[in-house]
Parts: C-alpha cells; sequence; structure tokens
C-alpha cells in the first residue's frame, strides 16, 4: 500500500484558489435577458415562446411583444411562434436581445382540417384559424379551453373566476340565442362530441390533455361552418390529436409546476374605517350595537395561493409495420379558492398502419379520461366583499343541549337580538367554503376507428368510414354540513316532517343535506362519404369534390334527489333554536335519524331518459382557377329527432369566393415582402338544433 501526497508551496495555493474564485462563478453565472419579438414589419407578436434551449425554462411575450427571461450568460435562446420560422440566437453575454422573426412560407401551403376533409390553408375560402400549441403553451394550459385565450380574433374565452376545472364559456364571434346554447361544436379527430355538462363542472374539452393535441382548428363564419348544418351557428372546433410517426421511439416527457394567486383583490374598508364610516352617518350608539371588535380580510380568508402540478408521459414510434402513440398524464390544479380543485388523469392510444402501398389508411384513436372535482361555493366571493370585517371568522356561542355542538358549528353569523336567524343577510363566506362539500367524478371513453382507401384504379378517388363513440359516466354529491348557517337557512328542511314511533312530529330543521345527481351519456357515430380530387393543369385547375352521409345516436339517462342526510334539530316552532337571551344561549337538541335519506320538501327525485337521432346527408365543392380563383359550395341536409315529423329535416347551403390577388402580375413587385393576398366573400345558412326536452323522446319523470 502506497501513500502519496502531492505539495504545494503556498504560493501554488494562492494561484490555484484565484482561479477557481474566478472560473467557477463564470461557468454559473446567471443574468436577465429582456428583449422584444417582432415581425418583418416591426409589429410585436403577442404570446411568442421564448425557450432557454436545453431545459425546461420559458417564457412568451407580452401584448407589446416584450419577454424576460434568466439564462446562462453563454446559454441559446429559441424563439418559436405559429407561421414563423424558429430562430435559435446566442446570448453571448447581452443583457438585451430582439428578434425579428422570419414567416415560414412552407406553412402557407399547410393543409387544414374544414370537416370531412382538409384543404391548403391559403386556399380556405371560410373563416378558418388554427392553432398549434406549442410545449410552453400546452404545459401551462390546464384544460383545452386555455389553448384558445387570445389565440384567434373573433374567438372568447371566459373563465369562471379561476375555476380549477377549466369550465369556460367559448364564444365564437358572440352568442346566437337567448334560450338555447351559444358552446360551439366541438370535434374530436372526426368524432363531433356531446355538449352535455359533465360532473363538477367539466365539459368535453376538459378530458382532454392539451399536450395530446396537434391542433385546433376554429371555424367562425357560415360558410365554414355549415358543412355541420343544424349544429353550427355558434362555430366549430376541430381538435385533431397527436399520432404516432415513423422511426425508432421518442420518449417525451413534460412535468410542469405552477403557483396560482389572485393577482389582485378590491380594496375595501377595514374594521376602523368601516367604524367610523357608521359613526358618522348613524352615531355612536348604531356602531357599538353592529360593530365587533375584530379587523378581518374576508377576502384573504376565502382565498389562497396554491400550488398546481401535472405531468405527462408519451411514447410513439414504429413497431415494425404500426406506427403508433401512447400516452398518460396526471394532472392536480388547485384554485385559488379554497377548497376548489381538480384531479385529472388520462391515457390514450393512437394506431395508424398503411396497407396496399398506402392506398388503404386505418386511423384508430382511444382516449379515457378520470376526473375528480371539487367545486367551491362561488357565492362565497361576492360574499366577501360585503361582510362585515369588525366580526370574527368563528365565534364560540355558549351552547347546550344533547348534541354537544356549538351554534353554527363555531362560525360566527348574523342574527337577530332574540337569537333568530335573518335569512336575507348574507351567510359567513368561509362557513360557505368550507362546510358546503360538492364533489364531482366522471369517467369517459371516446375514440373512433377510420378506414380511407384510394381506389387502387382511381387514386384520386377516396372512400372514407368513419366509426365514432363516445361514453361518459358522471356522477356528483353535494353536501351541507348539519347545523351549518345554509342548512338554517334552508326553509324546506324545516318544513320536511314526520311523525315517529313515539308519536312526536319531527322535522329536518338545521340537519346535513345531499344532492346527488347521475347521468350516463352515450354518443355513437357513423359515417362515410367519398371525396375526389384532381389537378387539371391543362386548363389550370383544381376539382376537390365530397359527398357522404351520416348517422349519430345520443342517449341520456339519469336521476337526482336531494334528501336529508343527518338528524334535525327541535326548534321553537319556527326554523329557529331555542334561544335565552339572558345568557345568550342556545340549545341545540337533535331528534333521531328517522328522517335521514328522506326527500327534502318540494323536491321529488328526478329521473330522465332521452334518446336523439341525427341524420345527415352532406357534400362539398371546391373549384380553384389558376390558384388565384376559388370557390367552395357546400350542402347539408339535416334530419334531428329533436322536432316534429313535419319540421324535422333543414337545408343548410353556403358558397364562398376567394380571390388570391397576390398571385395577379401587378402584384409581382410586392410580393418579396407579402406571401399572401386573399380577398373573401362568404355566405351561408347555420342552425341550432340544442334545445333542451323539445322531443317526444325525451320523458322526464319525477316522483
Amino acid at each position: 500500500m502506497k501513500n502519496i501526497c502531492f505539495q504545494m508551496n503556498r504560493k501554488a495555493w494562492i494561484v490555484a484558489l484565484t482561479i477557481l474564485s474566478v472560473a467557477f462563478p463564470a461557468l454559473a453565472q446567471k443574468i436577465t435577458v429582456t428583449g422584444t419579438v417582432t415581425d418583418a414589419t416591426g409589429e410585436p407578436l403577442i404570446g411568442a415562446s421564448v425557450l432557454v434551449k436545453g431545459t425546461m425554462s420559458g417564457t412568451a411575450t407580452d401584448i407589446d411583444g416584450n419577454y424576460r427571461i434568466q439564462a446562462d450568460s453563454n446559454g441559446t435562446l429559441t424563439f418559436s411562434y405559429v407561421g414563423y420560422n424558429i430562430q435559435d440566437v446566442a446570448i453571448e453575454g447581452r443583457t438585451t436581445v430582439n428578434v425579428v422573426m422570419k414567416e415560414n412560407t412552407v406553412m402557407l401551403n399547410e393543409v387544414v382540417a374544414i370537416g370531412y376533409g382538409v384543404v391548403k390553408k391559403s386556399d380556405a375560402t371560410g373563416s378558418v384559424a388554427v392553432i398549434k400549441p406549442d410545449e410552453i403553451s400546452a404545459g401551462i394550459a390546464t384544460s383545452t379551453q386555455d389553448l384558445l385565450v387570445g389565440a384567434s380574433p373573433g374567438v372568447v374565452v371566459t373563465t369562471k373566476g379561476g375555476d380549477p376545472t377549466g369550465n369556460a364559456d367559448i364564444r365564437i364571434r358572440g352568442g346566437n340565442s337567448l334560450t338555447a346554447s351559444n358552446n360551439p361544436l366541438i370535434v374530436i379527430d372526426g368524432v363531433p362530441m356531446t355538449n352535455q355538462s359533465n360532473a363538477g363542472g367539466t365539459n368535453v374539452m376538459t378530458m382532454v390533455n392539451p399536450q395530446d393535441i396537434e391542433s385546433l382548428t376554429v371555424l367562425k363564419d357560415a360558410s365554414a361552418t355549415a358543412i355541420y348544418g343544424s349544429r353550427a351557428s355558434n362555430g366549430v372546433i376541430i381538435i385533431t390529436t397527436k399520432k404516432g410517426q415513423a422511426g425508432k421511439p421518442k420518449v417525451s416527457f413534460a412535468a410542469n409546476f405552477h403557483v396560482n394567486t389572485a393577482r389582485k383583490t378590491l380594496d375595501m374598508m377595514n374594521a376602523s374605517e368601516l367604524r367610523s364610516h357608521v359613526v358618522d352617518l348613524y352615531g355612536e350608539s348604531v356602531a357599538a350595537e353592529r360593530m365587533g371588535d375584530y379587523n378581518t380580510d374576508w377576502q384573504d380568508e376565502i382565498m389562497r395561493t396554491s400550488f398546481s402540478h401535472d405531468y405527462a408521459l408519451s411514447v410513439s414510434g414504429t413497431a415494425n409495420w404500426l406506427p403508433y402513440r401512447v400516452s398518460v398524464s396526471y394532472t392536480d390544479n388547485q384554485g385559488i379558492l379554497k377548497n376548489s380543485g381538480l384531479q385529472r388523469t388520462t391515457t390514450g392510444i393512437t394506431l395508424t398502419p398503411k396497407f396496399f402501398d398506402g392506398l388503404l389508411q386505418i386511423t384508430t384513436n382511444l382516449m379515457g379520461t378520470y376526473a375528480k372535482s371539487r367545486e367551491a361555493d362561488k357565492g362565497a366571493v361576492g360574499t366577501a366583499i360585503s361582510y362585515n370585517p369588525s366580526r370574527p371568522v368563528r365565534y364560540a356561542y355558549p351552547t347546550t343541549g344533547n348534541t354537544g355542538m356549538t351554534m353554527f358549528n363555531g362560525y360566527w353569523n348574523v342574527t337577530e337580538a332574540n337569537g333568530n336567524i335573518n335569512p336575507l343577510c348574507s351567510q359567513n363566506p368561509v362557513q360557505m367554503l368550507n362546510e358546503r362539500r360538492n364533489i364531482g367524478e366522471t369517467y369517459q371513453g371516446n375514440g373512433n376507428i377510420q378506414f380511407d382507401y384510394a381506389l387502387h384504379f382511381l387514386p384520386d378517388l377516396h372512400l372514407n368510414l368513419n366509426l365514432g363513440f363516445q361514453v361518459s359516466k358522471n356522477q356528483s354529491w353535494n353536501d351541507t354540513a348539519p347545523n351549518s348557517i345554509m342548512s338554517w337557512n334552508d326553509q324546506n328542511l324545516f318544513n320536511t316532517k314526520l311523525t315517529n314511533s313515539n308519536n312526536e312530529t319531527i322535522t329536518a330543521a338545521g340537519a346535513g343535506a345531499r344532492t346527488k345527481w347521475y347521468e350516463l351519456q352515450r354518443n355513437t357515430l357513423l359515417e362515410f362519404y367519398a371525396n375526389y380530387r384532381k389537378d387539371f393543369d391543362e386548363i389550370k385547375s383544381s376539382l376537390d369534390v365530397m359527398a357522404g352521409y351520416s348517422w349519430q345516436r345520443f342517449d341520456y339517462q339519469g336521476n337526482s334527489r336531494y334528501f336529508v342526510n343527518s338528524a334535525g334539530f327541535q326548534t321553537n316552532g319556527a326554523p329557529y333554536v331555542p334561544y335565552d337571551p339572558a345568557t345568550g344561549t342556545y340549545t341545540l337538541n337533535q331528534f333521531d335519524e328517522s328522517l335521514a335519506g328522506t326527500l327534502i320538501s318540494g323536491n321529488p327525485e328526478r329521473r330522465w331518459a332521452e334518446k336523439l337521432m341525427l341524420i345527415s346527408f352532406y357534400g362539398r365543392l371546391n373549384y380553384t382557377f389558376d390558384d388565384t380563383y376559388l370557390l367552395t359550395f357546400t350542402l347539408r341536409d339535416d334530419g334531428s329527432s329533436r322536432f316534429s315529423k313535419d319540421t324535422r329535416w333543414g337545408l343548410f347551403p353556403s358558397l364562398a369566393l376567394g380571390w388570391k390577388f397576390v398571385n395577379m402580375d401587378f402584384m409581382e413587385d410586392v410580393r418579396e415582402f407579402m406571401n399572401e393576398g386573399k380577398l373573401r366573400l362568404g355566405w351561408g345558412i347555420t342552425g341550432q338544433q340544442d334545445t333542451a326536452w323539445t322531443t317526444a323522446a325525451a320523458k322526464p319523470r319525477t316522483s
């Protein structure tokens, strides 16, 4: 065994330490880089992605095209924006990096989904927007609706107060009905989805993992949407999911962490300010009677800074001759309103084999989703603004009786001098969140198998068969705690009575209550269409003709019950608890649980079953001359069981013209900086058949 020892004199140590002290900070030095991203004309690009190459650190430009990001001084920034070339720019120690993005002319030849086919983006005659989420926007988004926020003119996405379920109102060029649905039609991989609400505030777009989406195509005007006929008056959103690619397996994993907080709250009076205001208006005696000794910020009490995270894993490639993509994801999104959140797990598989030298292509898509949500009572937000800040969140009311409970479960609430509850007064907003529990669960599966066959003897003619399904099982429970202010304010609980075995009349006053809701939704689809596409070079013409048939059936069946969920309390003959003004003491005596499970007065059990059919014949003609003059004509004939036999069928035509003036000879000198210029003129008729209970097939029942 040898001991090897290196000896260094003092000067050598000093030199070495000096070198290390200089080298290590240089290697690890991070700087703040700012800049502006614009197009060739100097216009700022809003929402452009800025990514530190080789990392998951990224940001997006603001409304002025500005960005700010932390990066290594010797790193590289990657800039990307839809319709523009991706650019890598070395930082080289600079703190300001401005970038001018160059348009991707190849994108102009990109094909976009327009319903029962595709068309070159530059040849689209209707108002069509294509959104392709990048890694950053897909990672930030909790639900598909988030990808549409600010993504296209005329598409307005209104979120519901930071609702973690991702449920939002989507309006394409405004609403069209006062009584019927204003939601757009959602089509996923060629299957039109039902727009029935799911449990816990979720919907069909909540069920899709944003990182599984290849593109979203938004059809806006009547000439573009009329191909969907009686469901197209509110616009159409076509979602195309990612498919497997040829080659070796490719594994992608993304982990995103989010901190959510309210950007701003309303500036309200604190307790001392309110007391001074009350004294000025009503005098000291009123202030002493109505004001407490606390200083509660009710907005702060109902909100929180929450932490959310999501993970997505996908594997794609080719197994022998079979292209595939398999994905799984998990999302835990906690809301800024206390006791609100969403947990979602998704799985998906896509197979895209080809046979007969590519003439037959089979596409199989399967998606499964489980979502569990907890909705908070959003009424607490408005209540927190108006609630008295001089009162506490909790208060130990003197309480006797056989329950061991404290009145209102220890939450402070407004009462009269005689101890009675005033139903016109606001309820404690914190109790509204903590003692009302609304849980929703959704199990959803959807998918399709699509056969696209180009005839051997006529490859320009494609026959397409699409078989699709959507099944969704939904259930929710909305529980209100016994002895809560919400239960005491429910007059129907007091009106729920029976005579027990001791010949006593007992009520459910102040009892816990539960609403239980269940619905099974089924959607099945069969579609077949033929598509002929041919370029006639001799006459500078292109022809695209499509004709098809669609059969779709929707089944809904469910029930709901609102029932007593605990024993009620003895009252003084009115829905008020016995109270001794001399001592300020409440008496809480509970009955037996004879009423538990009993339907609450005025709320009969509801059952419903609905079967809807939609049969359609449709066609489209696209004609292009000299790559300059465009014509599109569509026609759809819809028959819906929602309507009577005499008014069941509706015809929905559309016509659109386009002129690509940039291809004219007189525009030759400007093509260097203008690669696309087109005028469009469109006309169409669309319909709305999504009205509630308008068919004899719908049979709601109560008992």
